[in-house]
């Protein structure tokens, strides 16, 4: 059965197509059938983080039928089937974004589709959250965000979606809530915790996700962590492992 998953956040800039770009790849590691879609269609980043320019088709073609489903998907040479988001100005017209639900017709024949959505509560965002069965938070540990985290859980109540979980993003050594205060403020099990890395700077310059531009870097290793939560898997961790998360718990506290 097809799992449709919206990567959502309360704010833009908190590395939420960061987020949905690893997962993916670290899905398709793991033998998964993964569509990733740019369901930001006004401001698309997925482009950017693996390096699609050349394209034909896009999510703006699809949502205002210039295209069909399988004309639209990209596939990128990760595995990962994209169907990104055009960079044209003159094609980010979202006036049919009730036409959304309606444009994936296809995608039963994958285990796992991935919405980048538009961050916040714009129309955009909101149609993204009728649209998919459940959801994975992306926020960064600080007070504004966990306003933001309250809001949306408000919005995904009403439309009736299964919050996964939060993703604790770009996670600093100082002045960063704990995992355990924003389970308490927002009510809601933080799956897991990745910490700032410029090496995804980097990888972005490269156009590529992370774990595809340092696969064993400890940030791939979260990703890859995150992809087995989803699938449901039991995520096993050395003595070695162990030891670096006990330090990284004390170094935040």
């Amino acid at each position: 059965m097809t799992r449709v998953i919206g990567i959502v956040s309360g704010k833009g800039g908190v590395g939420k197509t960061t987020v949905s770009s690893n997962l993916a790849v670290s899905l398709v590691k793991n033998g998964k059938k993964v569509l990733l879609v740019d369901f930001n269609p006004t401001t698309p980043h997925l482009n950017f983080h693996f390096g699609i320019y050349n394209y034909v088709f896009t999510i703006n073609d699809l949502i205002s039928g210039k295209s069909s489903f399988e004309s639209a998907i990209f596939n990128h040479s990760s595995g990962v089937d994209v169907i990104p988001g055009s960079l044209s100005t003159i094609s980010n017209n979202n006036d049919n974004l009730k036409n959304l639900k309606s444009v994936l017709g296809g995608i039963e024949q994958y285990d796992f589709v991935l919405l980048d959505a538009a961050p916040g509560f714009g129309r955009e965002g909101i149609a993204t959250l009728s649209i998919c069965d459940e959801v994975l938070i992306v926020m960064n540990p600080t007070q504004p965000c966990v306003f933001d985290v309250l809001r949306l859980r408000e919005v995904l109540a009403q439309n009736n979606a299964n919050i996964v979980g939060i993703v604790m993003n770009m996670v600093r050594r100082q002045h960063s809530l704990k995992v355990a205060d924003i389970e308490k403020l927002t009510g809601i099990p933080v799956s897991i915790s990745i910490h700032f890395d410029g090496n995804i700077i980097r990888s972005l310059s490269k156009n590529l996700p992370i774990n595809l531009y340092k696969p064993k870097s400890k940030t791939s290793r979260k990703f890859d962590e995150l992809a087995l939560i989803l699938e449901g898997e039991k995520v096993k961790k050395g003595v070695g492992e162990r030891l670096r998360s006990l330090v990284e718990i004390m170094l935040i506290s």
